[in-house]
């Protein structure tokens, strides 16, 4: 390969890709542009997968994707001026969730900065808040040593995966000649490009002793407790089972988040169903009043809880993560404790046993719970065509192995009602760091394609739209994928806010409705497509889906029904059912 080397930009760009691809990178998302040429051509020597997106905002969300199916940095190439502008969305969502991405960013050489030259952008201090680090290369010069460049290169990646995890730029500048265009007096060294050895980085050296300083109150609260809740928030997959070990072994009943991976079928004595659902009730909030709260991993969906939380005394919440920061809304914790789970996990082993006191209070917590579940059932019997049933009916659809790719607004909340029926072989995704509506499927693909497995993205109309671009990236994607298109002609989740109740503002402003379908899109894009407009011949679509997997857009007209007025709906009746038979939690 080294003899196709034509000058020294080429040998730079390879230089700095080979550096990453070696230290363990392995899937490279590509945008077009000219000054990136240098790094492109480098790309194409590396051996590690490589994808090409037309934009670069469907490029970073694809990585953002990928690094959170795998755990892996993904490497985004972008040219200059705007382009790098237009990862932002998904680096601030990379920052926020600690997921590891490393932007390489073209660059124009630094004498043309600030010089009127055309596509020229500062970069340095763009995103600064939101990056690990900024590592800004100089010009390619035979001056500079191309080992000196692979370390700095290299400590740009390990900064990446170092927690707290997050996103790295390497701006690149470039002059001419961009492309493989034969350089006078050039001579490649062909010993420079030696590989590089991937560092282990799964394991943060801790001092033990300020570590005993942290644990010891915690022992003593959790030895004598009998009124505790666990609370699972957010937390990575190689996370979970700790967290769920750690809980299950407290006996102590189990708020789960969706994104925590608590999975009934492994906390089945300890998890409490439709917790949610309960928190809205103004007498179970009344009625349940714990002592402590055992907080483990990051935020949750729930915005009940965190309005529950507010409203509530206790006498410790004590949070353990390992992420940046808080992580509190509710300005609740008076013990933080940053430790991952593994550690957690660790400490706790064979060093006690908690008490054993929580049987009634967690048998009053089910109960309620098992009210909330008969109300549903009642409910679902009216067959009605909304999201809560919808996701329902998918998750009992899915039989086998596969990744489901949640977008923001109201569908995160569907799947939020049904948690404890999401079985085990399901692998779920969401961009809950910042929680936006764009990139969703550019997300997903990505996702999946980590995951090597077929995939699933249940999205709102405004999410769709908002990424149009990436439906060009379904028909080279290796794998099944299908798209649950939930269409209210709108902006849905507004129903069941404040807003709602005000006409005027509400339906122009916020609703924004549309009367929009997409089987023209799915067309142009030669994508599969089919609209549905009731349960029974979505369940006779997946059915029919499910039997030979490939790709396809299914729309769901949900116009009929408002979001808003059958969660009203829902809510009355679960209050009703608590008048007749109210037991108490404490």
């Amino acid at each position: 390969m080294i003899e196709k080397i034509k000058n020294l930009n080429q040998l730079w760009g390879y230089g700095i890709v080979k550096s990453l691809a070696d230290l363990g990178a392995d899937l490279i998302c590509l945008s077009p542009g000219s000054r990136n040429a240098p790094l492109v051509m480098g790309a194409h020597w590396v051996s590690c997968s490589k994808k090409i997106c037309i934009d670069e905002r469907s490029s970073a969300y694809y990585g953002l994707g990928y690094s959170k199916a795998t755990g892996r940095p993904s490497v985004l190439i972008c040219t200059s001026g705007t382009a790098f502008a237009n990862y932002s969305p998904a680096v601030l969502e990379a920052w926020a969730d600690e997921i590891p991405l490393v932007l390489l960013t073209a660059d124009r050489p630094p004498e043309l900065i600030h010089s009127g030259t055309n596509q020229v952008l500062p970069q340095e201090g763009l995103l600064r808040d939101y990056l690990k680090t900024q590592l800004l290369l100089p010009s390619p010069s035979q001056e500079i040593p191309l080992s000196w460049i692979q370390k700095q290169v290299g400590q740009a990646l390990i900064e990446a995966m170092t927690p707290p995890i997050g996103p790295v730029q390497i701006n690149c500048p470039f002059s001419e000649p961009l492309y493989p265009i034969e350089e006078e007096g050039f001579d490649p060294d062909h010993d420079v490009l030696s590989n590089l050895q991937w560092i282990n980085l799964s394991s943060i050296c801790k001092d033990p002793q300020y570590l005993v300083k942290l644990l010891n109150p915690l022992e003593e609260i959790l030895r004598k407790e009998t009124k505790g809740v666990v609370v699972l928030g957010r937390l990575k997959e190689e996370e979970a089972p700790y967290a769920m070990e750690f809980a299950k072994s407290l006996k102590w009943p189990v708020f789960a988040d969706l994104l925590s991976h608590g999975r009934r079928k492994v906390l089945e004595k300890e998890i409490i169903p439709y917790w949610e659902l309960l928190l809205t009730q103004p007498f179970f909030q009344k009625e349940f009043q714990p002592r402590t709260i055992l907080h483990l991993g990051g935020p949750l969906i729930s915005k009940s809880y965190n309005q529950w939380l507010k409203s509530t005394s206790l006498e410790n919440y004590i949070h353990i993560h390992s992420q940046r920061g808080w992580k509190d809304p509710s300005f609740q914790t008076n013990l933080l404790i940053p430790l991952d789970m593994p550690s957690l996990a660790k400490w706790y082993k064979d060093r006690f046993s908690p008490s054993s006191d929580h049987y009634e209070w967690k048998k009053g917590l089910k109960k309620h719970a098992q009210m909330v579940q008969k109300v549903l059932q009642e409910v679902e019997n009216k067959k009605e065509f909304v999201g809560p049933w919808i996701v329902k009916t998918l998750i009992e659809s899915i039989s086998g192995s596969a990744s489901v790719y949640i977008s923001n607004s109201l569908s995160v909340r569907y799947f939020d009602i049904f948690l404890d029926l999401i079985p085990a072989h399901v692998n779920l995704g969401a961009n809950r760091g910042v929680s936006g509506i764009e990139g969703m499927i550019a997300s997903a693909l990505g996702f999946g394609f980590g995951k090597k497995e077929p995939s699933i993205l249940v999205i709102g109309d405004l999410a769709f739209m908002h990424d149009l671009s990436s439906l060009s990236l379904i028909k080279s994607h290796p794998w099944p994928f299908l798209i649950i298109l939930l269409n209210d002609g709108g902006g849905g989740i507004f129903s069941i806010l404040p807003i709602s109740k005000y006409p005027e503002y509400y339906s122009p402003y916020f609703q924004t409705p549309h009367e929009f379908h997409f089987q023209g899109v799915c067309q142009d894009f030669q994508i599969p497509y089919q609209r549905v407009d009731n349960i029974k011949s979505f369940q006779s679509a997946l059915q029919l889906y499910f039997q030979k997997p490939s790709k396809l857009v299914l729309e769901l007209d949900l116009k009929e029904i408002s979001f808003g007025t059958w969660y009203q709906d829902l809510q009355k009746r679960i209050s009703f059912f608590f008048r007749k038979g109210v037991s108490h939690v404490s």
